[in-house]
């Protein structure tokens, strides 16, 4: 089977070098590399992005007219793409060597929709996180695992999908800038079911600014996914309230530590109204973002 591998990249050439080189150690022979650059036409990063595309062979290279993100980005060249097999590789990641040959057998073996498999994250050169995701128990519809934050699947490199599930559920959800991986997943999930390849197959090189999240934009984010995603989220019952919770939550220790004490307020009022209190996980959060915000406060002050 042919595997059309998307990668959509946004102001990150340098990085994107070393996730092109992660696919050029590709064991699996039929893939058509595709990059589909959003910085915008004629613009210093769109220059340096496709000088880096320039120096790997065969790579398809698509530059956008104007920036229009990620979801629309992916939309566009799928279109384009002649894979049966949709498989997506984030500019800042890179994909092991047997990534696709061991998904493409995958997906052969089990007749499955698409198919996720394990990862890593790495924070300065260290390990972050390791996930140890298992065949059975990982495996089928996970929406309830990813909305408890207890599987996010990390769609955006892990995942490899088959071309018509992907046109069945209608592609990527162009109203959202944040979420974007999140929402697919969920839509996929109404009809298809995901298989596991356990191996480790994607690193994640996470950045220095990963918390530095606007709480404004993500608050925006969760107001329309809840908005989106409503009756999916109702459909588990009871456990809706935990969801609900935790995503509140998460906005909250956002804005706590980036001191948007007004909208933490909102958030914690929303948790406690739409969730169900979970002291412990409450008080860990709180804890952790006063830390994180005075270890953020020396880190400036030291670099003065």
């Amino acid at each position: 089977m042919k595997v059309s591998l998307i990668i959509a990249t946004h102001e990150r050439p340098d990085l994107l070098r070393r996730a092109l080189e992660s696919v050029c150690r590709q064991t699996y022979s039929d893939i058509e590399t595709i990059v589909i650059d959003d910085n915008g036409l004629g613009t210093p990063q769109q220059k340096k992005t496709a000088a880096v595309v320039a120096a790997f062979a065969g790579v398809r290279y698509i530059a956008n007219r104007k920036n229009i993100g990620k979801a629309a980005s992916m939309n566009s060249v799928t279109q384009q793409a002649k894979g049966d097999i949709f498989a997506f590789l984030d500019d800042d990641d890179e994909i092991h060597p047997n990534k696709i040959s061991l998904q493409v057998a995958r997906l052969e073996e089990t007749k499955a929709a698409g198919v996720y498999c394990n990862y890593e994250r790495l924070f300065r050169g260290k390990l972050y996180y390791r996930s140890s995701f298992k065949h059975g128990q990982d495996e089928g519809d996970l929406t309830l695992d990813m909305l408890l934050f207890k599987n996010e699947i990390y769609a955006g490199t892990t995942l490899a999908i088959r071309r018509d599930a992907f046109y069945d559920i209608g592609g990527f959800d162009e109203r959202f800038q944040r979420h974007v991986d999140w929402s697919f997943m969920l839509t996929f999930f109404r009809n298809h079911k995901l298989c596991l390849c356990e191996e480790n197959l994607v690193t994640s090189h996470m950045p220095d600014n990963m918390w530095k999240i606007s709480p404004e934009r993500l608050f925006d984010t969760k107001q329309l996914f809840f908005s989106v995603y409503r009756q999916d989220i109702a459909r588990h019952g009871k456990a809706a309230r935990d969801i609900y919770f935790r995503h509140w939550i998460n906005v909250y220790f956002v804005a706590l530590r980036a001191r948007k004490f007004a909208l933490a307020a909102k958030c914690l009022a929303l948790a406690l109204q739409q969730g169900r209190m979970d002291v412990p996980r409450f008080v860990r959060t709180t804890a952790s973002a006063l830390k994180h915000s005075f270890e953020d406060d020396v880190a400036v002050s030291l670099s003065d």
